[in-house]
């Protein structure tokens, strides 16, 4: 356990500058909420917060790579949880574990709410408890 203050939420990185909105469905947030991962950890300092989960907000679909890129520099402070197309591979989801990924989101409100009912939805779930 990391030792320092850690806070019970999660955030989003949201950098549309470096990174556009997916195409398509999702929130697409207003510029005053948006906030690189700079902006988020000057924020955690001020408040003396040692380690963040981040979440991959609906508005970069199943891109994940602004939340990662925030993961790796943050030196092993943020965790996430990533958002993968259905058919997303082992190796795939090995890489994402690999670089600090602990769950995946099912966004079932706004982007796919057919995630739990959609043919081979069961095995896609034990792939994802078997990465612990």
């Amino acid at each position: 356990m990391p030792t320092g203050v850690c806070a019970d939420c999660h955030a989003h990185i949201i950098a549309p500058q470096q990174y556009p909105y997916a195409d398509g469905l999702g929130y697409k947030p207003r510029p005053d909420e948006a906030g690189d991962s700079h902006a988020f950890s000057r924020a955690l300092a001020a408040h003396g917060i040692t380690h963040a989960l981040l979440v991959q907000p609906s508005c970069y679909g199943y891109d994940n790579a602004c939340m990662l890129n925030a993961m790796a520099r943050s030196g092993g402070r943020f965790r996430g949880i990533a958002v993968v197309v259905p058919k997303v591979t082992d190796a795939e989801m090995w890489s994402l574990k690999d670089q600090g990924i602990v769950d995946v989101r099912l966004n079932q409100m706004r982007t796919d709410r057919s995630a739990l009912s959609r043919a081979g939805a069961e095995r896609f779930l034990a792939r994802v408890k078997a990465l612990d």
